[in-house]
């Protein structure tokens, strides 16, 4: 058994072909707030949004990559195949109206294990679930958001991860990161880690199924929460015992950062829960204004200049 522990996810990171149909998606329809209007500290040239509550708390955060001519992926095994949000059971009617006013096809229908689910895509491809269920997630609604407060989301409930086959990923889960098996049904295996949100991690196996080709609709790579420093390196530490390498820590400003590839192909990344999206901005500002990383602050006009305007859906907002 595993020392230390992962409280559960802290972020997803996909790609999308478009940031402002992305941004009128997850904030216009969605109602996650977009917290932090940023690029990728790697590649200055691509835009990354981040959406989560009304702070940006770990277990709430999903956020994008934008990279302008990017082919769309093709699903396969090696990927993060669909993410789930929570909403109450009380709010199924009122999420299935709000996907026929906005023109989105739903799926009513039940997961393997029990709870109601509506299946949608968003506009790049992207699988999401909206699960019924009465968990308690300690969220921070965003109370000026176009959702109304009783019906908002209450941050990730899961995420599905699409195997070759699951040995290739249960070590790692289990004695890396402290996640528990909670069951199997057919090849679905549910894995929970301590706290909400975010406490669900499942994965599905196929052998037929060809690698998949990330693109845009596909997750880039996927975070778990830990504390502070010390509990990530306790958790990388545990992953290396593995024989699994690491990258060792990488200030991602908003927290630190510890990334690895699993034997499934799949990309997770370690993050810290101590510093947050509010180091730089309010909370009342978030997504207000483009924050550039220091280190390419001297390039902000000709980064400014290069990327694609947003038009934040809160600014059409009328109540």
């Amino acid at each position: 058994m595993s020392s230390a522990h992962t409280k559960g996810i802290h972020h997803i990171t996909a790609i999308t072909a478009d940031p402002q149909k992305n941004l009128d998606f997850y904030e216009g329809l969605l109602g996650q707030k977009l917290v932090k209007r940023t690029v990728n500290f790697d590649d200055p040239s691509a835009y990354h949004l981040y959406y989560g509550d009304d702070i940006g708390t770990p277990g709430t955060l999903m956020t994008f990559f934008f990279w302008k001519n990017i082919p769309q992926g093709k699903r396969g095994s090696g990927e993060v195949e669909s993410i789930y949000y929570t909403i109450k059971p009380a709010s199924l009617p009122y999420w299935k109206n709000r996907c026929t006013e906005f023109d989105i096809n739903y799926i009513e229908t039940k997961l393997p294990f029990g709870e109601t689910v509506l299946l949608i895509n968003d506009p790049d491809g992207l699988k999401i679930g909206l699960v019924a269920s009465e968990v308690e997630t300690n969220i921070v609604p965003w109370s000026e958001g176009p959702v109304p407060i009783e019906h908002v989301l209450g941050g990730f409930y899961g995420a599905l991860l699409s195997l070759h086959e699951q040995g290739s990923i249960k070590p790692v889960l289990e004695e890396g990161l402290g996640y528990t098996i909670v069951d199997t049904k057919d090849t679905v295996t549910r894995y929970q880690a301590s706290t909400w949100p975010g406490k669900f991690l499942a994965t599905t196996t196929n052998k037929d199924v060809p690698p998949a080709i990330q693109g845009a609709g596909s997750i880039h790579h996927i975070a778990f929460q830990a504390d502070n420093d010390s509990v990530r390196e306790a958790l990388e530490f545990q992953v290396n015992e593995l024989g699994v390498a690491s990258t060792g820590l990488i200030d991602r400003h908003y927290f630190h950062a510890t990334y690895f590839m699993t034997p499934a192909a799949i990309l997770f990344e370690l993050s810290t829960n101590d510093i947050g999206v509010t180091i730089d901005e309010p909370a009342a500002e978030l997504g207000t204004h483009l924050i550039i990383p220091a280190q390419h602050e001297i390039h902000r006009d000709a980064i400014i200049a290069s990327l694609t305007p947003l038009q934040l859906p809160r600014d059409h907002v009328t109540n």
